[in-house]
């Protein structure tokens, strides 16, 4: 029986910020205490166990994503492997309130989500009732409510695995246990732990990381900071779509990384509150999407014959050389609605007193923070990442500018290669889904590889690189589910990393040292940003924090920080080398 590791993120990740966790037991049969659906008894009995635990399982993403894709998964293999999957559905209500969440949530709703519309609608009604019989009869009664929301929780479920494992019949082959978001000194050694960002499955990030590693022994020579001032996971202003606002790239001056939400946080600030954005965005989404771009400055991805270890620990390493400056080198502001979202939600009576209304903790909901690295490949090349909820805008973007005179004279605006993620809900695929260079590379960047199923918008100017037509729609059935039926929900990046996962792909993991080593980073700037409402508040003149920024829903929190000269982005801890 094959053997195939599973995702988790470690309890210093801190629940209340996390995606919709899970945690997955595999390699079992069914144990004593576990009876199977009575119309396949016989049938399980003989059938392979996955025993997955959803940690948040009531929250919005999870209700979103995550049912949705673990249903596919579980449909998907009722027809085409031996495999049974049973979920404990965990979060922090009482038991009692679970159920009663099961019960609403698995309704007609969730059907239509995952089985299509009624059957007088249904292409095809066969198809349909097959599911529809799946879903009642073997996937919601193997959905259980547990609460997960203390130690003593997590404690008590890991003994009831580990007394289930031990019941298991003599010559059974048992699977190892990892944990998503369970303390993992109870089960754990470093190398059995493997973290997952779904934003890993999502069709540009798989375009990138392809179109990184296959041309890396081409890239790798100016992957660095001799050719690169910056990358940047950034604002839209550093972004270059057309050549009328390509002399914009010649102001930045960074890796740049930015994702910028037009949605508020009213309905979820009771999870967003305990987070704020560094936490909810910034430490694993624009972490990944950071470790991604770097990667042609890997000597590991050069040469063929290199171990697969040798990537994570060339990750490990990039991770542990970036260094944060000072303090005003991060910027975190608040969306001014966002008092009035809490007191709604939260429970605080607008009618009373002004600390009532004004929260003594301050959430941010949009950041931007610089970072240099001590690593010699990287010593004069910034790294910028910026997340915003409720902006002006609807972005994910990540920009790598060169240096002048790279790829041209040095007349020319600087080069840069930009990475559009996602855009506007409604905007045009190949417009929101694209790899794009400003200038032409083919003169320095011979032979340059397409990324699987990605094509040249313009096969004459091959600067802008988007997903093949047919890629765009086969894309909603990634995780290769052959039914002769469409599913309700479109499919999404949860539904591909599931699916990799159980096939045993790890390509997409980090390993418990790469988490370490970024809460290491990330930790000083989330006590910064979280402290700085305080020091503001506190009249004592001889306080240094930074002063946090308000916006208006609806608008751009960076206008308040090119305005305010307190959050500029102006030093660097490091000395700068002559180049």
């Amino acid at each position: 029986m094959a053997r195939f590791e599973h995702v988790m993120r470690p309890p210093r990740l801190l629940l209340a910020l996390l995606l919709p966790l899970l945690v997955l037991l595999h390699s079992l049969v069914l144990d004593a205490q576990s009876q199977p659906p009575p119309t396949r008894e016989a049938e399980q009995t003989q059938r392979e166990v996955v025993h997955v635990i959803v940690a948040g399982a009531t929250g919005d993403l999870a209700a979103k994503y995550l049912w949705v894709a673990l249903f596919r998964l579980a449909l998907q293999a009722s027809s085409t492997s031996d495999r049974v999957y049973r979920f404990i559905a965990g979060a922090s209500v009482s038991e009692e309130r679970g159920r009663i969440w099961s019960r609403g949530f698995f309704s007609e709703t969730f059907a239509q989500r995952v089985c299509g519309p009624s059957q007088d609608l249904a292409a095809d009604p066969a198809a349909l009732l097959i599911c529809r019989s799946f879903l009642e009869d073997e996937f919601k009664p193997n959905v259980r409510y547990r609460p997960l929301r203390s130690e003593p929780h997590y404690q008590d479920l890991a003994t009831a695995l580990h007394e289930a494992n031990e019941q298991e019949p003599n010559g059974v082959e048992v699977g190892r246990i990892v944990y998503l978001a369970i303390p993992p000194q109870f089960f754990l050694q470093n190398q059995e732990l493997y973290v997952m960002d779904h934003y890993a499955g999502k069709l540009v990030v798989h375009a990138l990381r392809n179109y990184l590693q296959v041309n890396a022994a081409v890239l790798h020579p100016i992957w660095n900071t001799q050719h690169i001032r910056d990358i940047h996971v950034t604002p839209l202003l550093c972004i270059t779509i057309t050549p009328v606002v390509s002399l914009l790239i010649a102001s930045c001056i960074w890796l740049q990384i930015e994702m910028t939400e037009t949605a508020t946080l009213q309905n979820r600030i009771h999870y967003f509150d305990s987070a704020g954005i560094i936490r909810d965005v910034m430490v694993n989404h624009l972490q990944l999407l950071l470790g991604v771009a770097a990667t042609p400055s890997f000597e590991a991805l050069t040469t063929s014959n290199a171990a697969p270890s040798s990537l994570p620990q060339a990750q490990l390493r990039f991770i542990q050389g970036l260094v944060w400056p000072q303090q005003h080198a991060l910027f975190v502001a608040q969306y001014e609605e966002y008092a009035t979202h809490y007191q709604l939600e939260m429970g605080d009576d607008p009618e009373g007193n002004e600390e009532q209304q004004n929260p003594v903790t301050f959430t941010p909901t949009a950041a931007s923070v610089e970072f240099w690295s001590s690593l010699a490949e990287w010593r004069n090349t910034s790294f910028r990442l910026s997340a915003g909820k409720a902006t002006d805008e609807r972005l994910l973007a990540v920009t790598v500018s060169f240096r002048e005179g790279v790829f041209s004279d040095t007349k020319a605006p600087p080069c840069a290669f930009t990475v559009i993620i996602q855009r506007g809900i409604n905007a045009d695929p190949r417009d929101s889904h694209r790899l794009e260079w400003s200038c032409d590379v083919s003169d320095i960047l011979k032979s340059l590889q397409l990324p699987t199923d990605w094509e040249y918008l313009d096969p004459e100017d091959q600067r802008v690189i988007t997903p093949k037509r047919s890629t765009l729609s086969d894309f909603q059935r990634e995780t290769g589910l052959t039914k002769p039926w469409e599913l309700g929900d479109e499919r999404s990046a949860y539904d591909v990393l599931l699916s990799e996962v159980a096939t045993g792909d790890t390509g997409h993991f980090a390993d418990l040292s790469e988490v370490e080593a970024a809460w290491a980073l990330w930790t000083p700037i989330v006590h910064a940003a979280e402290a700085s409402w305080a020091s503001f508040s506190d009249e004592h003149g001889d306080q240094q924090q930074m002063a946090p920024a308000t916006y208006p829903a609806g608008s751009s929190p960076w206008q308040k920080r090119h305005s305010n000269p307190s959050s500029s982005f102006d030093s660097s801890p490091l000395p700068k080398e002559e180049l």
